[in-house]
């Protein structure tokens, strides 16, 4: 990803955003990701949102925020 970036716009990201990168995504491809994303994660911020198990799963010794909604309220849960 951040190689594609460097080839289009001439810059590398120091941040980047993931939003749901695992959805519709079997087991072996979100493997995949995790790797990607520990890739990215050496040399800038990567910020991951996502609902998939199997991620968060192997996300889990990563710094987390965790956002719970219940009764309408959204809060985060540390």
């Amino acid at each position: 990803f951040a190689h594609v970036m460097m080839l289009t716009s001439g810059t590398c990201p120091s941040l980047v955003f993931l939003d749901e990168v695992a959805a519709h995504v079997d087991r072996p491809g979100v493997q995949a990701l995790y790797k990607m994303i520990c890739e990215l994660s050496r040399d800038r911020q990567v910020i991951v949102l996502s609902h998939d198990p199997d991620l968060l799963d192997l996300l889990s010794g990563y710094e987390t925020i965790e956002v719970v909604m219940k009764n309408g309220l959204t809060t985060i849960r540390k």
